[in-house]
């Protein structure tokens, strides 16, 4: 038969001696949406330094290049089914969506 010491330990929560649950789930491993939002700011934190470094300039596009992508948008709009520029047109949203919220 098993003691009781042993029959405690099964049943205890798993929280290392010491450690609060929060700390306790900080060195547990990370959820999907933590992993995702990692490599974005690695991303982030990788132009930001290719900016700071020169290697990577950030620029408007010129009139020329917007009249380029343009006609590349209208040809491909054009070519869309219903149901693709509806999930454009949500994406988009999404994306304004995001940006004002962390604009603010």
């Amino acid at each position: 038969m098993f003691n009781r010491s042993l029959l405690s330990l099964l049943h205890s929560p798993r929280v290392a001696p010491g450690l609060s649950r929060i700390e306790e789930r900080s060195r547990m491993a990370k959820t999907r949406t933590e992993r995702e939002q990692d490599a974005r700011q690695a991303k982030l934190d990788h132009v930001s330094a290719q900016v700071a470094s020169g290697q990577l300039v950030i620029r408007e596009m010129s009139t020329a290049e917007r009249a380029r992508w343009a006609k590349q948008n209208a040809i491909s709009e054009a070519r869309a089914t219903p149901v693709e520029r509806a999930r454009r047109a949500t994406a988009l949203e999404n994306r304004r969506r995001r940006a004002a919220r962390l604009a603010s």
